[in-house]
């Protein structure tokens, strides 16, 4: 994006992608995109600037990524509820070994069992029983 913050350079741009794109959705797009690479060559402001009034509806792509943040913010979350539930529970009973199996566990649904099994366990044990099936 050499000469990329340039007034020109980012008309010609939008002329461009208006001429040749006729989907709005694609355009959105395009200018979310473009907008990321603006920001890793340090010139986000001024290709904001520049697409303020620009057809940008909501892109997929974007709603993408803020889902899958969404979602990697809601695993870190459920698992240090269920560590510190554990703890809180069974003090000093939560072995390393099962540590690393809830932090490297991918799935909310089997989190959220976990959590469950937890909150009804009367002793760890219970509840390793639950993780172990």
């Amino acid at each position: 994006m050499s000469g990329g913050g340039t007034d020109g350079a980012i008309g010609r741009w939008k002329d461009t992608v208006a001429g040749r794109v006729p989907d709005r959705r694609t355009r959105g797009n395009l200018a979310g995109i473009a907008l990321v690479f603006a920001e890793l060559v340090g010139r986000r402001a001024d290709w904001k600037r520049a697409l303020e009034g620009f057809e940008m509806t909501e892109s997929e792509v974007v709603n993408e990524w803020i889902g899958q943040g969404e979602a990697r913010g809601t695993l870190t979350t459920q698992r240090k509820n269920l560590l510190e539930l554990l703890e809180g529970r069974f003090p000093g009973a939560v072995p390393g070994e099962v540590r690393q199996l809830i932090r490297q566990q991918e799935s909310l649904p089997v989190l959220h069992d976990w959590f469950t099994a937890a909150v009804r366990a009367y002793t760890f044990e219970q509840f390793l029983a639950v993780v172990k099936t």
